[in-house]
């Protein structure tokens, strides 16, 4: 019924503390190898998990639209209903996807479903909890200023997903971003209050290294799917000045803020 689909690129260790927060979900896991260095299938014994993984692997670097792509492609062929994402490195907590799958069956008419996340540094010490907005309306009006899902932490129904095409390959770093801007247009989101998972602030992440390229892109989304309202015009000013600061300033300031 479930399956994590997780892109991965030269990031065994990460890879491994993952799986293992994976063994108590009811679960599979597809990893999509990015043309690392070396292949993960040569490897990744996936005996030694207890969940029933499948690895893919692309001959050449896509970056992660085209990983997630793949993957997707491959689950439909599986016939799964729901997709959980998560990414090396973050680790899912206990009850996650028993919990998500509640939300999604009671309610056929919810395509995408998220949580918080409790964000921890690269020696997994905690920094906060990112408690996003948890109801359908609080999160459409939002999501014009920020993105409301931590990506890492949402289930999608699949069937919706294939619907909108998977991930754009045009908004790179911000293809999570476009992708549910265009679920939101098929049904009904939720976040669930509380925490799904533990999500590594990372000097190496896409947000980091690549800050510049996805707000320039989100700032795209946002354009994308413009409305007359003030939650679109403050979101696109807010997205602007973005520019003008590092990622290191934008997250000690949700740090200390909460």
């Amino acid at each position: 019924m479930v399956c994590y689909l997780i892109p991965y690129f030269n990031c065994y260790d990460d890879l491994i503390l993952t799986l293992l927060s994976l063994e108590d979900d009811s679960a599979d896991v597809v990893i999509v190898d990015d043309g690392s260095t070396v292949s993960l299938a040569s490897q990744l014994d996936v005996t030694q998990f207890k969940s029933n993984i499948q690895v893919l692997e692309l001959e050449k670097n896509q970056g992660i639209e085209g990983a997630l792509n793949r993957g997707l492609e491959f689950i439909y062929q599986q016939g799964y209903r729901y997709i959980a994402r998560i990414d090396c490195g973050d680790l899912s907590l206990p009850g996650r996807i028993e919990a998500q799958v509640a939300v999604m069956e009671s309610d056929d008419e919810i395509v995408l479903c998220g949580g918080w996340a409790d964000y921890v540094n690269e020696e997994y010490e905690f920094l906060f909890t990112n408690k996003v907005p948890t109801d359908d309306n609080s999160i459409r009006k939002h999501m014009f200023l920020n993105n409301m899902f931590i990506h890492p932490a949402v289930m999608m129904r699949a069937d919706a997903i294939k619907q909108i095409g998977g991930y754009p390959t045009n908004r790179k770093a911000a293809e999570d971003y476009a992708v549910f801007f265009k679920l939101m247009q098929l049904g009904k989101v939720k976040n669930l209050p509380q925490s799904l998972i533990r999500y590594v602030v990372s000097s190496t992440s896409i947000s980091s290294q690549k800050r510049n390229l996805q707000v320039k892109n989100r700032i795209l989304v946002i354009w994308d799917n413009k409305a007359c309202s003030l939650h679109f015009a403050y979101g696109l000013i807010r997205s602007c000045l973005l520019l003008a600061f590092p990622r290191t300033v934008t997250m000690k300031l949700r740090s200390l803020l909460r």
